[in-house]
């Protein structure tokens, strides 16, 4: 095999499906110019979350082709293998490893001694496996982290989960979920002049202090916990709200429960784009997320930028990026709703100390920006080609 070019290594990227919290970083990798970069996606939406913002594509990118896809992610696309050929790569960025997809362009890399760099959010409280299905899928995972010549995962949670499986932190690299931070900031600034006008649409008076949730409204999200704790909440503080925005199979009962429980400033929006969702963030003044289980979320991202204070639980890998304790927001014990209507009301006693921890929020978003995870999956390219030659050196 040739030596690799250090001055613009090309680097073939595939992906699940566009995403806005991915495709502006390859972007600005193809801008920068420092790696040739090739984008290939599996399919062209995401069926958990069907963006209604058509992907533009501002890099090489072409679409794999038909595909087979069922339920459990094991999607096969049995043109990979010539696709992998014919871009005449030098170093390979996989998704995962559960698609067959994902599997076959891992056995390429590894029967062609290309540097493989692995992107995934997984983190140590989460396994959706049990016994002995648990053990295997660790063993697998971690045979596939022995191969891999560097890691590219969303922050820290996930960093830390990679060295206890003994990846070194100099080949695990950040940013591989990013939302365009200065994009998102000038919509936020026109959409403060929106604030008013969304909150009395909403019914919602100036003074009144408005807690926000948006995501998929699934069971994991911990939404019954949220509910719990706002009931709580509105029991001691007539001023408060609670919009949700999403849908998902537990919106139904959490409808019919607010109405059972005659909980007043309850109100429910359905999904919409990343831009006009910002409005609804900069119309609110806490963010709450209360999920039990969930490897990342991105809508802590956007709070912060829109400046908002936070509360979330210990089980949100974001949450160890974005929400440090007494500074920009409040952590919680996942599945307390004791807890969680404590930290709300404690965060709605001073709209002071609330507005100067969105401030910290919003400056510690600004640092995780486009450029900034550029720069980091630029570096995961050298260092796995490093890695690799280390590697070849050794045998």
């Amino acid at each position: 095999m040739s030596p690799i070019p250090r001055s613009k290594p090309k680097l073939l990227a595939m992906q699940i499906h566009p995403a806005p919290y991915r495709d502006p970083i390859f972007k600005a990798v193809h801008e920068r110019g420092r790696v040739e970069i090739g984008v290939r996606s599996f399919f062209e939406v995401d069926v958990g979350h069907r963006y209604r913002q058509k992907a533009e594509f501002a890099f090489p990118h072409r679409y794999l082709g038909w595909g087979w896809r069922p339920p459990g992610g094991v999607s096969f696309h049995p043109g990979i293998f010539a696709e992998l050929q014919r871009s005449n790569c030098d170093v390979l960025l996989v998704p995962g490893w559960r698609s067959i997809t994902a599997q076959i362009t891992i056995i390429y890399a590894w029967l062609t001694g290309k540097p493989l760099i692995l992107t995934c959010d997984q983190v140590a409280f989460f396994n959706p496996a049990q016994g002995w299905p648990s053990r295997i899928s660790d063993w697998l995972f971690q045979q596939l982290l022995r191969h891999a010549s560097a890691v590219w995962v969303p922050g820290k949670a996930s960093q830390e989960f990679m060295q206890e499986f003994g990846v070194p932190r100099e080949r695990i690299f950040q940013g591989a979920y990013c939302l365009d931070a200065d994009h998102l900031q000038k919509v936020a600034e026109v959409s403060r002049n929106k604030r008013n006008r969304l909150r009395r649409d909403l019914g919602i008076k100036p003074d009144d202090w408005l807690f926000f949730f948006v995501g998929r409204m699934e069971p994991w999200r911990g939404l019954r916990h949220l509910l719990d704790a706002y009931a709580q909440v509105k029991r001691q503080s007539l001023k408060a709200n609670l919009l949700m925005v999403g849908s998902g199979p537990e919106r139904d009962w959490l409808e019919k429960t607010s109405r059972e429980w005659q909980l007043e400033g309850v109100r429910f929006l359905d999904p919409m784009p990343m831009e006009p969702l910002t409005g609804y963030y900069m119309a609110s003044d806490i963010y709450v997320i209360a999920s039990v289980n969930e490897t990342y979320s991105l809508a802590l991202a956007q709070a912060a930028l829109c400046g908002l204070p936070m509360i979330a639980t210990d089980r949100v890998g974001a949450a160890d990026d974005y929400v440090f304790e007494g500074e920009t927001g409040l952590v919680v014990p996942a599945g307390n709703s004791a807890a969680l209507a404590e930290a709300m009301l404690r965060l709605a006693a001073s709209r002071e100390k609330a507005r100067e921890m969105g401030k910290k929020a919003r400056r510690v978003a600004l640092t995780r920006n486009i450029p900034w995870a550029a720069r980091q999956l630029e570096a995961a390219v050298f260092k796995a080609i490093e890695f690799n030659e280390d590697r070849g050196r050794r045998r």
